[in-house]
């Protein structure tokens, strides 16, 4: 398994995204973009009984308890992630998160990115339902 995992990261490493927009005073990037899907896909669909659990949308107006605005183009990776599992849907099991409404967001995050404790309560739903329906 380390080699699989070495490979894929040295390879999404390199394609690292530069965009245009400032965050605290340095150029935002993201290790996730539309050039790796294709990459991203050829590896997931190798893990047997993989169970996805993607991310969700950001509410640029809230911060929960993050002490600091978030950048103005963070939801790029949550629009990648929209792509990438209508890449992987056959293949693997997914958890689909990326189209949470912002009162969702609110609920089952603690910072629009970590999961409160309802989020980790759905998570365990979500997954218990993929396994019982496994059975």
């Amino acid at each position: 398994m380390e080699s699989f995992f070495s490979q894929s990261f040295d390879e999404i490493n390199s394609l690292f995204i530069k965009h245009h927009e400032n965050y605290l005073g340095e150029k935002t990037g993201s290790l996730l973009g539309e050039t790796h899907v294709s990459i991203i896909k050829k590896n997931l669909t190798q893990i047997n009984n993989l169970i996805w659990i993607s991310c969700n949308p950001i509410d640029v107006k809230w911060r929960g308890n993050y002490f600091r605005d978030r950048p103005v183009n963070i939801n790029y990776v949550n629009d990648v992630s929209k792509k990438l599992i209508q890449e992987i849907k056959a293949s693997c099991r997914i958890i689909d998160n990326t189209n949470w409404t912002l009162q969702e967001v609110k609920k089952y995050t603690s910072d629009n990115i970590h999961y409160s404790k309802e989020g980790m309560k759905f998570i365990y739903n979500e997954i218990n339902k993929i396994l019982e329906n496994n059975d």
